[in-house]
């Protein structure tokens, strides 16, 4: 999964929403495995969001599924990036 998720994919939640484009990819170092993908939230790209990559349920060509609903998402913490 590593190498697949990558900036500037699309990430759409299990309702089918566009939640933003990924912007960041953090990786746990010891296990070279994604911990959180970080989400532009709009196009200047100064609103993020973390969300927990176990969240990811597959990723395809040009985005990512995810595999909660909009409504859960929007929980995780926001900041200004």
């Amino acid at each position: 999964m590593n190498d697949k998720l990558k900036e500037g994919l699309n990430v759409v939640s299990s309702d089918g929403d566009h939640m933003g484009k990924i912007a960041n990819v953090y990786l746990d170092t010891e296990e070279n495995r994604p911990i959180f993908i970080k989400l532009s939230k709009n196009e200047n790209a100064n609103t993020a969001q973390l969300v927990p990559a176990t969240y990811v349920q597959e990723i395809l060509e040009n985005k990512v599924l995810l595999s909660a609903k909009t409504s859960a998402i929007e929980g995780f913490p926001c900041f200004n990036s």
